[in-house]
């Protein structure tokens, strides 16, 4: 009376639901345009776009200021617009590292480049850094910023 009951068919019916909602994950969708800022790394026809992160720094920081009896440590209050000036900066050193660290020529850890840009190094891929343009700016809560870059240059050519 059943098909569905008998065993045979109870047991079809659940192999072809289980691989049926399995191939469905499987397939992978492409993310719509506001889901693209949350990725870390995406390539477009033209460029590739990254997305760097940064915090935002604390409200006062020392300042060594020279005075007549030797240095003395002051404290300096930060703006919050400047907060975010700062914050922007190292974001956008955050995704010019992360470009850098898949050039294929020079591959080097993420790290690494962090370090090599704070100390101002500049190599053939500095015209792609200098060129690439901030698409997004985001300040999450509670102290978060990132940056949307994208490079036209493709890093395999460096």
């Amino acid at each position: 009376m059943y098909k569905w009951l008998d065993p045979s068919g109870f047991f079809a019916v659940v192999l072809f639901l289980f691989f049926s909602g399995s191939l469905l994950r499987c397939q992978a969708s492409l993310p719509t345009a506001l889901e693209l800022p949350d990725l870390d790394y995406y390539y477009l026809p033209d460029a590739l776009q990254i997305q760097g992160r940064a915090r935002l720094p604390a409200v006062s920081h020392k300042v060594v200021t020279d005075e007549i009896n030797g240095p003395f440590m002051d404290r300096e209050y930060l703006t919050l617009s400047e907060r975010r000036a700062n914050c922007q900066k190292k974001a956008l050193t955050n995704a010019h590292s992360k470009w850098l660290s898949i050039t294929e020529k020079r591959w080097l850890p993420q790290s690494e480049w962090l370090l090599r840009l704070k100390l101002e190094h500049h190599g053939t891929w500095q015209s792609c850094l200098d060129e690439a343009e901030v698409i997004d700016r985001f300040f999450d809560t509670p102290d978060e910023c990132r940056l949307v870059v994208r490079y036209k240059c493709d890093p395999a050519d460096y």
